[in-house]
């Protein structure tokens, strides 16, 4: 059976200590999954808004790379359902960064496809 690497602690520390990084870990390690993305120092945050789908288009359009959430209250929203007052929300119905490049890591290779930086 195949054993796979985990991404490195360091990076998984520093990930939590940089605003806006965000990663997108595979937790099921086979042949077909096993890749985890990094996106680290995003240009700019997308919050829910009217013009959130467009902004969003518009960085990958140009050639960045978008990543985020949507939560459970946003597709609420969408469906006609969120009456309450979601201003006060302890997270965004939306949150999305916009990232220059992003890093993927070979869990079956234990190395990152492209070099991320020690620093984002």
């Amino acid at each position: 059976m195949k054993t796979y690497a985990q991404l490195p602690a360091r990076y998984q520390s520093l990930i939590a200590a940089t605003s806006g990084s965000l990663l997108l870990q595979t937790s099921r390690f086979d042949t077909q999954n096993y890749r985890s993305y990094l996106f680290a120092g995003p240009n700019r945050i997308i919050r829910a808004g009217g013009t959130l789908f467009d902004e969003n288009e518009q960085a990958l359009d140009g050639g960045s790379y978008v990543a985020g959430y949507l939560s459970y209250e946003f597709g609420k929203r969408l469906q006609g359902l969120g009456q309450r007052d979601l201003r006060n929300l302890p997270t965004p119905l939306a949150w999305f960064g916009v990232y220059p490049k992003v890093f993927g890591f070979d869990h079956s290779t234990g190395k990152f496809e492209g070099s991320p930086q020690t620093k984002f």
